[in-house]
């Protein structure tokens, strides 16, 4: 949902590819190549435009819950960008334009596996505590409204405290694990996806 906010910095990694390609704008007389016209001239042009109604009907405290995790993503938003580049392009962002021919494909391809990473989260969640209740119990606990009001109270102390997004993030997490109870709130959930995207691909540079 927050990943939309990754359209600039994706963007900006198109926009040295575009210039590249321009013909100089200056040419001495005795230059005679013929250059040819820029394939990706029109490639970054043109917005989806959705930011402007997406936040009608949220109260005021959820709008301002929204930014601070806006504010992460655009902190955050090239690395997360240049994740997605290096896993299905190969690190090539000339070879993502060719293959996608329009930014607004591109973006959506972005968001596509932005997608793919949450379900594979939620899944990892599932399969991880489905083995942990199996271990415990035999069988997985139901949601309890108790869990919900303590991470309500935990994220409000947090941010009065002035703790980081990805601080309320893993505590969230944290404590949905330990009670075996998946409640997640949209954004932090973007959050604790992109902190494992970051990672992963800090991971990757490491070795």
């Amino acid at each position: 949902m927050v990943e939309r906010v990754c359209e600039s910095a994706l963007k900006k990694l198109c926009r040295p590819i575009v210039e590249a390609h321009n013909p100089p704008l200056i040419r001495l007389k005795c230059d005679t190549r013929e250059y040819q016209p820029n394939p990706y001239k029109d490639f970054v042009n043109g917005e989806f435009g959705w930011f402007d109604t997406y936040l009608i009907g949220m109260t005021k405290p959820r709008k301002m819950c929204h930014d601070k995790y806006v504010a992460f993503f655009n902190k955050n938003a090239n690395r997360i960008c240049t994740a997605f580049i290096k896993e299905k392009y190969c690190g090539d962002v000339e070879y993502a334009m060719y293959k996608t021919g329009d930014f607004m494909v591109l973006f959506q391809q972005f968001l596509f596996w932005f997608g793919d990473k949450r379900r594979e989260f939620q899944m990892k969640f599932d399969v991880t505590e489905a083995k942990k209740q199996i271990v415990e119990n035999g069988k997985r606990p139901n949601s309890h409204g108790g869990v919900a009001n303590l991470l309500k109270v935990l994220t409000k102390t947090m941010e009065k405290q002035g703790a980081s997004i990805e601080n309320i993030a893993k505590v969230q997490y944290t404590v949905c694990m330990q009670a075996g109870i998946y409640i997640p709130d949209e954004f932090i959930e973007d959050v604790a996806v992109a902190l494992e995207v970051i990672g992963g691909e800090n991971d990757k540079t490491a070795d």
